[in-house]
């Protein structure tokens, strides 16, 4: 079990609690509609299930038996499908269709055992009711409970005509196993202002979370998929080499300012 550093600003005490194993007596709600679906989806979001990163709602990589999760979610009206390469599998079910928040779930299973799992969440029809749902997840917070990241990497599109630069903001935590990326906007200027929070109104739109148990000793990268980072290796840079300035820095003037979440980039240095 991965147990969270703790940050300058709070005690990190939260313990995971695990969905049970099929050997215990297990009492489970019955099946849901989508109201109520709805319910026990935003009460989860409000503290992550009552468990620390890379737990998910209960849910520990490296030790949750892939069956009683399937089950468990089943029995609540949350249907698992294998998917085509066989080891991992998606379970469906997950939208708050009232604020338009679509969410995709995928668990990557060996041996019966959850090894990673990957979510995505997109609201950019009602940015802000996404957000107040997803507030756990805002850079502030987690910045705020985890700490300082071990490494932090920025893309930055700055093509079309658009007024607007789209943005990615890459906290990694490799130290607890977990990645979380934020997809925003920025107004389009010489220097790019990013401002990578909640509190700054629509700009973000898009959450993706990496989470790997403690036992698996490949790199978050793998998660996310290397042709993938292969790929876009010419675009992702550093925050050092985005934003000329150390990390320890950026994250102790956070500590001394919330606001101070923002941060300039050049406009040149992106495609």
């Amino acid at each position: 079990m991965v147990v969270p550093t703790t940050s300058s600003l709070e005690t990190v005490t939260d313990t995971p609690h695990p969905i049970a194993s099929s050997t215990n007596d297990v009492t489970v709600a019955p099946t849901l509609n989508t109201t109520e679906k709805e319910v026990y989806m935003l009460a989860q979001l409000e503290d992550n299930g009552k468990c620390n990163l890379p737990c998910w709602w209960g849910i520990i990589p490296g030790f949750a038996n892939w069956l009683d999760v399937s089950m468990e979610y089943a029995q609540r009206g949350f249907e698992s499908s294998q998917l085509p390469n066989g080891n991992t599998f998606g379970i469906g079910g997950f939208d708050l269709t009232s604020i338009s928040t679509y969410t995709e779930i995928v668990f990557t299973v060996k041996q019966n055992t959850v090894q990673n799992i990957s979510i995505s969440a997109t609201g950019a029809l009602k940015p802000l009711e996404f957000q107040k749902a997803w507030e756990y997840y805002s850079p502030d917070k987690i910045l705020t409970k985890y700490g300082q990241p071990s490494r932090i990497w920025l893309d930055v599109s700055t093509y079309g005509n658009s007024n607007k630069a789209g943005y990615e903001y890459w906290l990694y935590y490799d130290n607890l196993g977990f990645l979380i990326i934020y997809g925003g906007s920025s107004q389009m200027k010489t220097n790019l202002n990013i401002c990578p929070s909640f509190v700054y109104g629509e700009n973000i739109q898009e959450i993706h979370l990496y989470l790997k148990g403690s036992n698996d000793l490949s790199s978050l990268e793998t998660l996310v998929g290397n042709d993938f980072i292969q790929t876009r290796s010419r675009q992702l840079k550093t925050f050092e080499e985005a934003a000329g300035k150390p990390i320890s820095k950026y994250f102790d003037n956070f500590l001394a300012n919330q606001k101070n979440i923002c941060f300039d980039t050049p406009r040149n240095i992106w495609p």
